[in-house]
C-alpha cells in the first residue's frame, strides 16, 4: 500500500475561498437512492473529472435495504482505485460497500499544502454521487483511510462528526483539528515497527488526547517488522471492516 508523506495540523488558508470546504465542512448527506449499483468491483468518474473512483459493492447488495458504505481514503502516491482493489475481499465478507476516491494531487490537500478546499469540494461530489446511488444507512457511514488517507480521514472526520458516526484510521499521525463536530467513535490502527510514520510520534501520541476529549476510541497495536513496517495486516483490515459493518 501507497507511503505517506508528513502529516500537518490544522492551520493555514490557502488565500482562494472556497466557502464551507475551505473549512473542512462537508454538505452531502445520505439520502434514499434513487439508481443503484452492479455488484462487484468498478470504477467511476464524475462529470468533468477524469479521477476513477474505486467502487466496491458486495454480492448481496438490495437497494432495498440500507448498507454500511465507507468512504475509502489512499495513502500518498496512492489511488482510489488501488484502495478498493486491495481492501474488496474484507468488504465482502463483512458486507460494506466501498467508495475509493483519488486525490487531486499526490495526496490530500490539508496534508499536502496545509488547507482544506479542492478536496473537500471534490469529496463532496463524490458523497452526493454515493448517495444518489447507494442505499447508505447513516448510522454505518464511515471515512477511513491509510497513512495520508488515515491522517485526512481523522481530520475531515473529526470535523464532520454529523455526518461519520464512524472513522478507521490505518497508520496516521494527525493532530487535532480545529472546531470538531460530533462525536464519531474512533478506531485507530498501527503498526508497532513502521518506520514511515512511527507510532510513538503518531497514534501513541494522539489516542490518550482523543480519549481526553471525551472521544470513544478503539487503539490496535500490530507488530509490523517486515519492511518499512508502514502497512495494514489481513488480520487488522478483517477486523476494522467487521467493526464497520456492526450495528
Amino acid at each position: 500500500m501507497a507511503l505517506a508523506a508528513s502529516a500537518a495540523c490544522d492551520t493555514g488558508v490557502s488565500g482562494v475561498d472556497y466557502g464551507v470546504h475551505g473549512w473542512g465542512r462537508l454538505t452531502a448527506r445520505v439520502q434514499p437512492a434513487f439508481d443503484t449499483v452492479p455488484a462487484g468491483l468498478a470504477f467511476q468518474t464524475l462529470p468533468a473529472d477524469s479521477r476513477r473512483i474505486g467502487v466496491f459493492v458486495p454480492r448481496a447488495y438490495d437497494r432495498q435495504t440500507t448498507w454500511p458504505v465507507v468512504l475509502l481514503l489512499h495513502g500518498s502516491y496512492g489511488s482510489g482505485a488501488d484502495m478498493a482493489s486491495d481492501f474488496q475481499t474484507y468488504a465482502e465478507r463483512a458486507g460494506v460497500v466501498i467508495i475509493a476516491p483519488s486525490s487531486r494531487a499526490d495526496t490530500w490537500d490539508r496534508v499536502a499544502v496545509g488547507y482544506y478546499g479542492p478536496d473537500v469540494e471534490y469529496l463532496d461530489r463524490v458523497l452526493r454521487w454515493t448517495f444518489d446511488h447507494v442505499s447508505a444507512d447513516p448510522t454505518r457511514l464511515t471515512i477511513a483511510g491509510f497513512s495520508d488517507g488515515a491522517t485526512y480521514s481523522l481530520l475531515l472526520g473529526l470535523k464532520n462528526g454529523d455526518l461519520f458516526p464512524r472513522i478507521v484510521a490505518f497508520a496516521p499521525c494527525a493532530r487535532m483539528p480545529t472546531e470538531p463536530v460530533g462525536s464519531p467513535r474512533i478506531m485507530i490502527a498501527h503498526g508497532t515497527d513502521d518506520q514511515v510514520l512511527p507510532i510513538e510520534e503518531c497514534s501513541r501520541a494522539l489516542v490518550p488526547e482523543l480519549r481526553l476529549r471525551g472521544y470513544s476510541v478503539e487503539f490496535l497495536e500490530y507488530p509490523s517488522a517486515e519492511g518499512d513496517g508502514h502497512f495494514v495486516t489481513p488480520e487488522i483490515a478483517e477486523r476494522a471492516f467487521a467493526w464497520i459493518a456492526a450495528r
